[in-house]
């Protein structure tokens, strides 16, 4: 499943890092924090995060809905080299990110499966 880094179109400022299976996807994640259609995307090739030092965190964390107030921080992690990489020199990579906007053709005709993403 491929990985995509958003950001806002106007001040390239990041949204966030994305794995999801489809456009649709892609446009419902990204539309949970901002409007889709004032931002555009990249495919990352290959690239996640970690966590540096032991956390005191499982997965999942033994939280119930009812306890929203007491549910504890995820720790902060790091990038790993590559997705590092891609968030400093995108386009200076062996893969330069190839930015791309939403359409919202491809969005409202994707059907049930979505379409894929390049």
């Amino acid at each position: 499943m491929p990985g995509y880094i958003v950001r806002l179109r106007e001040r390239q400022e990041i949204v966030g890092f994305f794995c999801v299976q489809n456009y649709r996807v892609l446009y419902e994640a990204v539309d949970e924090c901002c409007d889709p259609f004032a931002c555009e995307f990249a495919i990352v090739y290959g690239g996640g995060f970690y966590f540096p030092s032991r956390v005191d965190f499982t997965v999942p964390h033994p939280a119930s809905l009812e306890d929203e107030g007491d549910v504890p921080e995820i720790p902060q992690p790091t990038l790993n080299e590559n997705l590092w990489m891609a968030f400093y020199f995108g386009e200076q990579m062996e893969h330069p990110l190839k930015w791309r906007v939403f359409d919202p053709a491809d969005i409202f005709n994707a059907g049930e499966e979505g379409l894929e993403v390049m």
